[in-house]
């Protein structure tokens, strides 16, 4: 067996006899995983996961049953499912004793899904049950492997439990599918006949199918809302709403309902209760209770001014008091018989001393017009004072003389508290809404958000009057909301669980303009009870477009516009993360070759245009959903989501690729740009770095074998998509079936079926014949009609994964099943395919049903409150099957049936209601006709109040001496809220004051009042929140100077207050310390008010919290400019840094530098990125620590770095270089490896005055760079104007290559080669390349070959030269002359082509050149550096009738062991080896050694460069073939070689 299944075995046997025989919560959790999951039966809830929750779980069943229990494991197997996952089942045999005594034995299945951690199994998912024929015939409900509630209860009667609870609701059942518009699932008799409907069809017809349509118009928003946000926290809800009856009335019913599954699909099983009666008084009480509230509130309103006090004074000086009511003299303290002796009658010695005289004038000045009003205090007999509004009319009456006034006393200390913190919050409020730019407003919770209130300074922000604001919106702030936006706020109020949001979006102003705006809201209360939500709109417009911007440097190449690297690598690997399972997708990487050329001959200007370029036919090539990035310098990947098929993305390529041909391609065809392409394509889990590798060796594989190329990787498969369905389905038939051709062919259980199915034939011919033969009639047509071959293909083509279908078939034993065909479509290259899984699902059919009841039964016993008690009349005795526990009074578990009616009519039942009880009673007994009693009483509950409840009896089907009893209580409690009112101006301040809280907590800042002429300094959670004197003792400012400052920022703060002395408004942001001692960034806003003589006299102003903010910019404009991998700066901030430091240099000397890393792309593909990268950022880490502050440097691109150094003198800045390059070579990873890490670097001096830009300073440093490039070892080069002119003449010839070539310009020379063993004759002769310009005469060829081997014309170099070997060798042939054997040299480049063999093949044989007559010289160096095409073309040469010879051997280290495995003809060996060989013993010994060794692999021998005599006898001396040199002759034309081939010896 298989270590992983042995373990997942063992997993499952230990978690057993932890769990049943020993009963130990940790160790049964001990052998499962931190995410398990598990489903089993019963009714104490067995679906959950999580290792906590199942921890809980078995500590409160062991509670319960803390016994043992005996077991049996049987047939327990395991076979693995995938890497370190085994699935494992088998059967659970529990014994026990019955509830009466008897010996019990259940069986059960179990199967387990385990993962190994280690060398131990662990349990992940496991799915206990009982098998369908393990059940009796009672059928099935819930049961669990403790004891239950219900265990003592048959089948039967748990079944009428239901039925009687079903009977006893004013309502019914129903169902219905978790889908929009709520498919009918099911509906009961009882509901149907409840709406007056006659049958289901009748009913199912009138709603359309659909449960939604049966819900009145107006409810159904809201019935959505209620149902899915109470789904979303649980699998119950409860919503009250109007339901349609026959004939169009609705009725107001109460529906509870709960969430499951049938077949995959979500099902809404619930109760529904008809409660239009209730509602109808309900109503009828609400109306009373506004009636009385409006009463009350007018006998409010009356209260508040006659509470406060009448009198009726004299209009005499002292303004006798006459009359005054109670309330007058219980509000000043004072009795009648003390007011008279303490101050005559005479209320205006009752006034405050310093109001009394400012009174009596108002008095005086008023009540001529008859009616007046003055405020003043009185001071009561405590001494306290209290402010008093005095309201007097002038009457005709008089008294002694005087006029009689008639006054209303009103105690107003308490409005005027609330109308100077009204107006303290209106003065707030106004300076909040000046300066967040924004302004308030209020909506209603409800559907649509209506506007109840809006703010001028939100009409101010928007640029709308009032009117035109009502008219734009229609009382909804998402009239002027942009339409992509509108549903982003309601989406933010939908969480339950909170009552503040935060929401962006896009608001339209009065001019049309859009801005971006930030709405933050609250939810509260208003005075009439409703729920509303208070606001503020802040306007972001500015930070959002920074923001963006910022976002976007992050993201984006800033000169292409597509997304850089670093974003490409963390979008899709997010992708990736999140699709793991289900996608297809697909990575292209596109390399521009040879763009360096572009960027050397035509400008780097011209090359950034080109990648723009390049960038916009991607765009133009690929979706918009497609996902485009510029990754390097000429490298672009384009990402495809779900893309359609592998071809799709070979289309993709080829499109790319050609429009590049057409124009780029063409354009730059003189610096021969192409593309070179890799494809990597997947369905499966993986990550960016394995799909990025997989398409980068695809490209490379490519430029190998020619550009313009792509590569595909292909890792879907049929066979494995066969394996997965043979293994999910092994007891199915399974049939493989061509939607293409129509054939079909038996995979899987060709044994299990009809002999009148063949195993393989026409797919429409078996499905009406033998496929359809045993299914039931009313069956077939369905079959035919859903099943057929063209809805096969129409499901196919419409991207299915899955279509299924149920039907019945008879067996020949009359038995019916229910058979699933199941039909799984692959499409698979070109070809389209269904596989068939053919099951019996009979028994899973009924398990769903009974599940279903059982399901329905224990919610509808869940989520009632009703009790339920079994009677067996003929033992005389009853048990309780349920109990409330909470609201009817307690009965014991069981007993006998008089001790029950004794406790329920003594006991319980109103003494009014028990004579009708004992009547009930005695027909309940008698009934033998299986309908229920029911009849309604009044009942004592456990509250000690009477309530109705409605008692049910009905009789047990097959059972006429047992009954069941349900009790319900059926009194809607209600508890009505005490409504007190408020005039209008409290409830409007109360509003005023919640709306402003909300706007201070919501603004997250901190309010300042400063009021400098009554010396009240209010700043609430000022010091609570920051560091700070809350004691002012340097004037009004000093509680913010106070405040602790970071450091660098005080003197922003002193700056701060010295504004302050000129301006009124002044505003900074700056650090300040918190309590917990960290700080942040706050902005301070300060406004100041000022008299006529400027002095001022009110400051006020906010703190406010905006360090998210300011870190949030600070992190995002770090990241646009700084490099990702060492963390330094990137290109651009260094141009910025570079340019201010040369503006502000003063004398100063710089150096500008462009230094990169030899054979990098080396480091890169043999130890991986990840050392790449930590190579980079060592070197930036080595030069950070060397730079002053004065000098700057930054990584440009991959490993290319720029640098701006400040130096004294030449010797100096040579010294830095080589400190520098030393210590690259200590990198510790590759120095380990061996491997020694080289810089080349170039350096432009920045002259005095030197007035270039930084750009053209940049190419000047690379052009020297550029120079000790293709030079070994570390070394650097200074900019000067002869390597200036070297580019520029390097430019000319690489502008005049193509021509020249087509011209003419290059021609074929030859040089001999003598066989100085055979008397120095002719054997042959070497092709060489010379370049004759007219009128400039020839150019050298170390000028144009290494020149032409960097920019790749060498391949139209070396085939011009080959076809003129040939054309040559024609020549001779034709004109009589002696063959000759000719030496043609081939480059790397040119060996690389896919078509290079057969090229020059076809050459050799247009031209009739005899076999053997052409020599193919190849270099050391090239076997060297790429040894597996070397080896591969040197095996294929002599097949295709050419010798093959390396050139300059000697010049590398590895040439004996390269002549160890190639195969060879001629070894020329280097003139290297041939310096003073007559003064060098040891250098004769070698090559003495290097010609026998060649003799002995039966290799030919020649040695070029040979200059001397003595060079030649020394070579004859050792057996050395053949010579080539100066010292026979020089390379020359070939009219030129025809004159001297006579003075050498025949052959």
């Amino acid at each position: 067996m298989d270590a992983t299944a042995a373990r997942s075995i063992d997993a499952v046997r230990r978690f057993f006899r932890a769990y049943l025989r020993e009963r130990n919560p940790e160790k049964t959790a001990h052998c499962l995983c931190e995410d398990v999951r598990w489903i089993g039966i019963g009714a104490s809830g067995t679906i959950g996961q999580g290792l906590e929750a199942f921890r809980a779980l078995l500590r409160e069943e062991f509670r319960a049953i803390p016994g043992p229990r005996d077991y049996e494991l049987r047939n327990a197997r395991a076979f693995v499912c995938g890497a370190d996952c085994a699935c494992a089942g088998g059967e659970l045999l529990l014994s026990g004793t019955s509830p009466d005594g008897e010996a019990a034995r259940l069986e059960m299945r179990f199967s387990a899904v385990c993962r190994c951690l280690g060398k131990e199994g662990r349990i992940c998912g496991i799915h206990i049950s009982m098998p369908g024929q393990g059940r009796g015939t009672d059928g099935f409900f819930p049961a669990s492997l403790g004891e239950t509630t219900t265990a003592g209860m048959s089948f039967r009667s748990k079944e009428q439990a239901f039925e009687l609870l079903k009977n006893s609701i004013p309502g019914g059942l129903i169902g219905g599918f978790m889908e929009p518009g709520f498919p009918l699932y099911f509906v009961n008799d009882n509901l149907i006949r409840h709406l007056d409907y006659d049958s289901y069809e009748e009913f199912a017809a009138d709603i359309q199918g659909m449960v939604g349509n049966g819900i009145h118009p107006e409810d159904r928003e809201h019935v959505n809302h209620v149902v899915s946000e109470s789904l979303a926290v649980s699998d119950h809800y409860e919503v009250v709403y109007r339901m349609l009856a026959k004939g169009g009335s609705f009725i107001w019913v109460l529906d509870r309902g709960c969430l499951t599954t049938d077949r995959g699909r979500k099902v809404i099983v619930s109760i529904v209760i008809d409660i239009t009666q209730q509602r109808r008084l309900q109503e009828r009480l609400q109306r009373g209770m506004a009636s009385l509230e409006r009463k009350n509130a007018e006998l409010g309103a009356f209260y508040q001014v006659v509470v406060s006090g009448i009198a009726k004074i004299l209009d005499d000086p002292g303004y006798t008091l006459l009359y005054a009511n109670d309330q007058f003299f219980d509000n000043l303290g004072y009795t009648r018989e003390e007011i008279l002796s303490l101050f005559n009658n005479e209320s205006l010695r009752i006034m405050h001393p310093v109001d009394a005289a400012a009174t009596d004038k108002s008095i005086r000045e008023l009540k001529e017009q008859g009616r007046f009003s003055v405020k003043c205090r009185f001071v009561k007999k405590n001494g306290e004072s209290v402010r008093i509004r005095l309201d007097g009319c002038q009457t005709s009456e008089s008294h002694d003389g005087y006029n009689v006034i008639y006054c209303f006393y009103t105690d107003i200390e308490e409005q005027e508290r609330r109308d100077a913190v009204y107006q303290r919050q209106q003065h707030f409020m106004s300076l909040i809404s000046s300066s967040i730019a924004g302004g308030s407003f209020i909506v209603r919770a409800e559907a649509g958000r209506p506007l109840a209130y809006v703010s001028d300074s939100l009409l101010s922000l928007l640029g709308y009057t009032r009117k035109e604001f009502e008219k734009a919106c229609g009382g909804k702030l998402s009239g002027i909301i942009h339409p992509d936006d509108r549903g982003r706020v309601p989406a933010a109020c939908a969480d339950p669980q909170s009552d503040y949001y935060e929401e962006e979006y896009r608001i339209r102003k009065a001019d049309g303009n859009l801005i971006w705006a930030l709405e933050k809201g609250r939810l509260a209360t208003d005075e009439d009870g409703e729920r509303i939500y208070i606001c503020i709109l802040l306007d972001i417009t500015d930070r959002k477009l920074r923001h963006d911007e910022l976002v976007q440097r992050t993201r984006q190449d800033p000169l292409t516009g597509l997304y850089n690297h670093d974003y490409a690598r963390q979008y899709i690997q997010t992708y990736l993360d999140i699709h793991q399972r289900g996608h297809a997708s697909a990575l292209l990487l596109f390399d521009l070759d040879n763009f360096k050329r572009v960027n050397d001959r035509h400008g780097h200007l011209e090359g950034d245009a080109a990648l723009v370029r390049f960038a916009e036919i991607l765009k133009k090539q690929f979706r918009s959903r497609d996902f485009l990035a510029r990754t390097g310098g000429d490298e672009f990947i384009a990402f495809l989501q779900d893309i359609p098929s592998e071809r799709e993305a070979e289309a993709m390529a080829d499109g790319v690729a050609r429009r590049m041909r057409d124009s780029l391609g063409r354009e730059y065809a003189d610096c021969g740009l192409a593309l070179s392409v890799g494809v990597a394509f997947t369905t499966e889990r993986t990550s960016y770095n394995l799909l990025f590798h997989t398409a980068d060796e695809a490209m490379y594989r490519m430029k190998g074998k020619g550009r313009d190329g792509w590569e595909f990787v292909l890792d879907r498969a049929e066979r494995a998509f066969e394996r997965h369905l043979l293994f999910k389905h092994a007891f199915g038939i399974i049939l493989r079936i061509d939607l293409d051709s129509g054939q079909y062919h038996i995979r899987y259980g060709a044994h299990a079926v009809s002999a009148r199915l063949p195993s393989t034939g026409l797919y429409e011919q078996m499905l009406g014949g033998a496929l359809l033969h045993p299914v039931l009639p009313e069956d077939k047509t369905m079959l035919r009609k859903n099943l057929g071959l063209a809805q096969l293909r129409a499901a196919c083509g419409r991207g299915e994964d899955v279509l299924s279908c149920e039907y019945r078939v008879r067996r020949t034993s009359g038995e019916i099943l229910w058979i699933e065909s199941r039909f799984h479509f692959l499409r698979n290259g070109g070809q389209n395919l269904a596989y068939n899984v053919i099951s019996d699902v009979t028994e899973s059919r009924k398990q769903r049903e009974q599940i279903r009841i059982a399901e329905i039964y224990a919610f509808t016993l869940q989520d009632t409150s009703d009790e339920i008690y079994e009677l067996d009349m003929e033992r005389g005795r009853y048990q309780t099957i349920r109990s409330s526990g909470d609201e009817f009074l307690p009965l014991p578990p069981e007993g006998t049936l008089e001790e029950l009616q004794r406790a329920v009519r003594d006991g319980m039942i109103h003494p009014g209601d028990r004579e009708r009880f004992d009547r009930f009673h005695y027909r309940a007994r008698e009934a033998r006709n299986g309908k229920p009693g029911r009849e309604d009483f009044r009942c004592l509950w456990r509250d000690g109040a009477y309530h109705s409840v409605s008692i049910s009896v009905l009789p047990v089907k097959g059972s006429d001496r047992i009954f069941l009893a349900c009790v319900m209580g059926i009194d809607e409690r209600k508890r009505l809220e005490n409504f007190s009112s408020e005039n209008e101006q409290l409830r409007q301040n109360r509003l005023e004051d919640e709306r402003y809280r909300i706007i201070v907590e919501q603004s997250r800042g901190i309010v300042l009042d400063l009021d400098l002429e009554r010396h009240v300094y209010y700043a609430p959670g000022l010091e609570k929140q920051f560091v700070c004197d809350p004691i002012v003792r340097e004037g009004p400012m000093g509680m913010l100077r106070s405040l602790e400052v970071h450091p660098d920022d005080r003197p922003l703060l002193d700056g701060f207050h010295a504004a302050l002395r000129n301006t009124s408004e002044g505003e900074t942001t700056l650090r300040l310390k918190r309590r917990d001692g960290a700080f942040i960034w706050c902005r301070v806003a300060v406004t100041v008010r000022r008299n006529a003589a400027g002095r001022p006299t009110r400051i006020v102003g906010a703190v406010t919290d905006v360090d998210g903010d300011v870190r949030t910019v600070r992190q995002l404009r770090y990241r646009a400019e700084h490099d990702p991998v060492t963390g330094y700066s990137n290109l651009a901030k260094f141009k910025l840094d570079a340019t201010r430091l040369l503006v502000a240099r003063a004398g100063r000397k710089y150096a500008l530098w462009h230094c990169d890393f030899r054979n990098f792309k080396y480091i890169n593909d043999m130890y991986g990125y990840d050392v790449g990268n930590r190579l980079l950022k060592y070197w930036a880490d080595l030069t950070a620590a060397s730079f002053s502050s004065e000098e700057t440097f930054a990584r440009a691109t991959a490993d290319n770095f720029v640098m701006l150094c400040a130096y004294r003198d030449i010797a100096e800045m040579e010294t830095r270089f080589w400190n520098a390059a030393e210590l690259l070579g200590h990198f510790e990873e590759l120095a380990s490896k061996r491997f020694r890490v080289e810089v080349a670097g170039g350096c432009y001096l920045v002259e005095d005055g030197d007035a270039r830009g930084i750009d053209d300073m940049l190419d000047r440093a690379t052009m020297a760079q550029k120079s000790v490039k293709p030079l070994g070892g570390s070394r650097y080069a200074f900019y000067s104007e002869a390597m200036r002119k070297k580019i520029f003449y390097e430019q000319d010839l690489e502008a005049s290559m193509e021509k020249a070539l087509h011209n003419g310009e290059f021609r074929a020379w030859l040089q001999p080669q003598i066989d100085i063993r055979n008397g120095d004759s002719l054997i042959g002769a070497e092709v060489l390349a010379r370049w004759q310009r007219p009128g400039r005469g020839f150019v050298p060829p170390s000028d144009f070959i290494p020149l032409f081997e960097r920019n790749g014309f060498i391949v139209d170099l070396d085939a011009f030269m080959f076809e003129q070997a040939c054309a040559y060798l024609a020549s001779r042939r034709s004109r009589g002359l002696p063959p000759l054997r000719l030496s043609v040299n081939v480059s790397r480049m040119s060996l690389g082509q896919k078509s290079f063999l057969e090229r020059y093949t076809t050459l050799r044989e247009r031209y009739a050149v005899s076999p053997g007559m052409l020599e193919l010289e190849c270099t050391e160096s090239l076997a060297i550096k790429d040894f597996p095409l070397f080896r591969e073309v040197m095996a294929r040469l002599p097949g295709c009738g050419f010798r093959r010879a390396m050139d300059d051997f000697g010049t590398g280290y590895s040439s004996l062991n390269l002549l160890k495995n190639i195969d060879l003809d001629v070894l020329k060996l280097d003139m290297e080896f041939f310096r003073n060989t007559e003064e060098t013993p040891r250098e004769r010994a070698v090559i003495e050694s290097v010609v026998s060794m060649a003799h002995a692999l039966n290799m030919a021998t020649v040695a070029e460069g040979i200059e001397r005599p003595e060079q030649v006898e020394f070579l004859r001396a050792i057996g050395c073939g053949a010579v080539q040199g100066y010292i026979f002759s020089r390379p020359v034309p070939p009219d030129d070689f025809e004159e001297q081939e006579g003075r050498f010896a025949a052959p």
